[in-house]
């Protein structure tokens, strides 16, 4: 039975089940929100989880997103300590710079100004609740996976307006989006508590150290490979946002973010759930010398067909939705949508495919081709930047360069698994 069919059929349903409830939620409360809070509020929050989601990224050097390979429990275990001790001195020293650049240097953080010493906190937060949802990735646990992710959201959303009615300002959404990690972690961590056993049971304070040094070398691909096309990617999504608040205000900013996030919706739900349950089901069939690229393209049309009406719709009437449905302060909005439902198509799109790519072990061929598409990215947003766009110009252009960057990523991982098809047959 193929896979599609099989395991990764369930195990998707089973995640997206979580998703989708938790993207209900989302679609549910945001108009509330969006009443509550002003697009500049919007704005400085986006500012600041774009520079944070950079750092985070860098913190652990993506050893979290190794603990589905090791086949023993112990070498897991050293995984998720290396991971926590990586975020925890990644915080501290960006705290030092911080202060630093800030005290002596006179440093001005633009928006960030008065926000930048509570980065560490989501720093290492975010570790925490990456390595607590990538246990149970590992432990292949997907209805917990499914009942974290719509929990997290709630949580999240409910926070938002209570805390909006309360004091409805930039600070209270940094304050929540900084303890979301923290509610990740306790969310995740609770359905694992009776496996610790199993994991830390072999530890020992005086092996501690020679088991961090050799799992660290045994998964160097991570840092050196997938830390760098991770943090290329992360900086990728973030540098519109980042170039667009030296362009225009933090209401524009704002305008922008709103758009990015709702469409980015099925993205992260949908497309993260999939992507969760293809790699390690996915990794057990390549040891098992199984043929995998036939699901890997089927799972993709499958992802097509879901999100082609819904961005499609986006794109033709986004501008009058945007308003009605998040208020009239929101039109700039609808308008930016409409240009970036083809950018998030593709995206979502690629998420099955991208997420093979660790298992088949082409770590530094997707390095070298994030870099390159950053490189197309990159060179295409300053040229906007330099030439002076009107905002709407520019969010059109940032959707058509990064569809194509996507859709050319799609490609190659599908040939990608092409390939490992062949050295299934060999072995």
């Amino acid at each position: 039975m193929a896979l599609l069919s099989g395991k990764i059929g369930r195990a998707v349903a089973v995640v997206a089940s979580g998703a989708v409830l938790g993207q209900v939620i989302s679609v549910i409360v945001m108009p509330v929100v969006t009443r509550i809070y002003s697009p500049e509020a919007m704005g400085v929050q986006s500012v600041f989880l774009s520079v944070g989601n950079i750092l985070a990224t860098s913190a652990a050097l993506t050893y979290p997103l190794a603990l589905v390979l090791p086949k023993k429990n112990v070498d897991a275990a050293y995984l998720m300590i290396l991971s926590v001790l990586l975020g925890m001195a990644f915080s501290v020293v960006a705290l030092l710079f911080i202060f630093t650049a800030g005290y002596y240097a006179k440093y001005n953080f633009g928006e960030l100004s008065d926000w930048a010493y509570y980065l560490p906190l989501y720093i290492f937060f975010s570790v925490l609740g990456v390595v607590s949802s990538q246990c149970l990735v590992r432990e292949k646990r997907f209805k917990e996976i499914a009942r974290a992710s719509w929990e997290l959201s709630a949580v999240l959303n409910v926070s938002k307006v209570i805390g909006g009615a309360l004091y409805a300002s930039p600070a209270m959404l940094i304050g929540i989006n900084i303890l979301s990690g923290l509610a990740r972690f306790f969310l995740s961590t609770r359905f694992l508590l009776d496996l610790f056993g199993a994991y830390f049971q072999k530890i020992s304070v005086n092996d501690l150290r020679a088991g961090l040094r050799k799992i660290s070398r045994t998964y160097r691909d991570f840092p050196i490979y997938r830390a760098p096309q991770a943090i290329i990617a992360a900086f990728s999504q973030s540098l519109p946002l980042i170039i667009i608040s030296l362009l225009f205000d933090a209401g524009v900013v704002g305008q922008f973010a709103l758009a990015l996030t709702v469409l980015s919706l099925p993205v992260n739900f949908i497309g993260a759930a999939v992507a969760q349950v293809i790699y390690p089901i996915v990794n057990d069939a390549l040891r098992a010398g199984k043929e995998i690229s036939g699901d890997v393209i089927r799972i993709t049309l499958l992802m097509g067909l879901i999100g082609a009406p819904v961005f499609a719709g986006v794109a033709i009437f986004g501008g009058h939705v945007f308003e009605f449905v998040f208020g009239e302060n929101w039109a700039l909005a609808g308008r930016f949508s409409q240009w970036l439902a083809l950018f998030m198509f593709m995206d979502f799109i690629s998420r099955p495919s991208i997420a093979v790519i660790p298992v088949l072990g082409y770590q530094q061929s997707l390095l070298v081709f994030e870099v390159g598409f950053f490189a197309i990215k990159s060179a295409v947003l300053f040229v906007a930047f330099y030439v002076g766009l009107s905002s709407v110009l520019f969010v059109a252009i940032y959707s058509v360069s990064c569809a194509f960057v996507a859709l050319l990523q799609i490609s190659w991982a599908i040939r990608a698994s092409y390939s490992s098809n062949f050295i299934a047959l060999n072995d």
